[in-house]
């Protein structure tokens, strides 16, 4: 596992841009696992929340690097994080640069596997359905975890996501949810 810090941030190096240049930094990270000689550069996934979300979706969007990506909470359009909230470092009155940030207009050209789960309740529900009705591509999932919010959907998901990756042995990924699996873990 490996959790790369992006530019401009934890003391690194550089400046935030707000949903562009940490996609490459995204990358970057992969062509370095690619290259380690305990990692089978066939079976390298992504995951991320909220922000992180957003961001692998976005890394989804740029490469088909990735076996299958797992997107908790994401955003679709980066707009909606609002001028203040300092995530958006960026002229955000300049529509060209909001829609190269935002996923919901790039979800067409996703070449892998991917996975957006979010909860129903306190959450980027919204952001979920949205992607949902505008996708057309069959390799983009979205699965809302009713009685779960944006932070309670984490744990028991990941989990399942991690038994479902040790069982994904096939030459391409056979990895699958359905709504009523993600979500029996919260109908209790």
């Amino acid at each position: 596992m490996m959790f790369p810090s992006l530019r401009g941030g934890n003391n690194n190096p550089g400046i935030k841009e707000g949903f562009l240049g940490e996609v490459d930094d995204i990358l970057d990270a992969v062509k370095y696992l690619e290259k380690q000689d305990y990692v089978d550069p066939k079976r390298i996934y992504l995951g991320g929340h909220s922000t992180g979300g957003t961001l692998v979706l976005l890394a989804a969007e740029s490469s088909n690097r990735f076996r299958a990506v797992f997107s908790f909470g994401p955003v679709d359009d980066v707009s909606g994080y609002g001028i203040d909230s300092g995530f958006l470092p960026f002229d955000v009155t300049n529509r060209e640069e909001v829609v190269l940030r935002s996923p919901i207009y790039w979800l067409h050209s996703i070449q892998t596997p991917v996975w957006a789960f979010e909860g129903g309740e306190e959450a980027n529900t919204d952001s979920l359905r949205a992607m949902a009705e505008t996708s057309k591509n069959p390799l983009v999932h979205f699965i809302e975890i009713e009685k779960a919010t944006h932070f309670s959907a984490l744990a028991p998901t990941n989990d399942l996501i991690a038994k479902k990756i040790l069982k994904d042995t096939n030459e391409n990924s056979n990895i699958s949810f359905t709504k009523e699996e993600v979500n029996q873990y919260f109908n209790k």
